[in-house]
């Protein structure tokens, strides 16, 4: 979960010390800082908070795609003429299955059934992280985040539906500024 601006500017000078250290940022706290630290650490955790999302995504991908090798070449000896027959069929290949062609068309199937899971697992992450697609005109969340503070709005919740809300009036209000 990420911290809020109000969360961050209720900390003491010691926590807030204490949690820029961890990312080896260590100047000292006075009144004319303490806004601009407040801000840099909202980004460095945030930005953290982002590459741990990447990462996790990244291994769930690889560690599906490994499971999935895995049992498909296991499986490749045990599998009979007639199942390795209608797994084919389902990718449009309707060849005969002979002593010559089994260990080709069982090549061809992995790959096939390889390549399969690999589109899916890509629509399912490609679905999954539309929501923190940031090549729109929407704002970034820390730019969100910075645009309720300089401007003093209420903090409100970032879904879909409120990000595009939030990012024109705190466009507007920088063009007035």
């Amino acid at each position: 979960m990420m911290p809020s601006s109000n969360t961050l500017e209720s900390l003491d000078d010691a926590d807030l010390k204490s949690r820029l250290a961890r990312f080896g940022i260590n100047q000292p706290i006075t009144k004319t800082t303490i806004n601009v630290l407040h801000k840099k650490l909202l980004k460095l955790e945030m930005d953290f908070q982002r590459e741990q999302n990447n990462q996790s995504i990244k291994l769930g991908c690889e560690s599906m795609t490994n499971t999935y090798t895995i049992m498909s070449s296991s499986s490749r000896n045990t599998i009979d003429d007639a199942d390795l027959k209608s797994r084919l069929a389902r990718f449009g290949i309707n060849q005969p299955i002979t002593n010559t062609t089994r260990n080709v068309l069982h090549k061809k199937l992995l790959k096939l059934e390889m390549d399969f899971e690999k589109e899916k697992n890509n629509q399912s992450i490609k679905f999954g992280c539309e929501s923190m697609d940031t090549s729109t005109n929407d704002l970034n969340e820390y730019e969100i985040r910075e645009g309720i503070f300089k401007h003093g709005l209420n903090q409100v919740a970032l879904t879909d539906s409120t990000r595009p809300v939030i990012s024109n009036i705190i466009r507007k209000k920088n063009q007035n500024s």
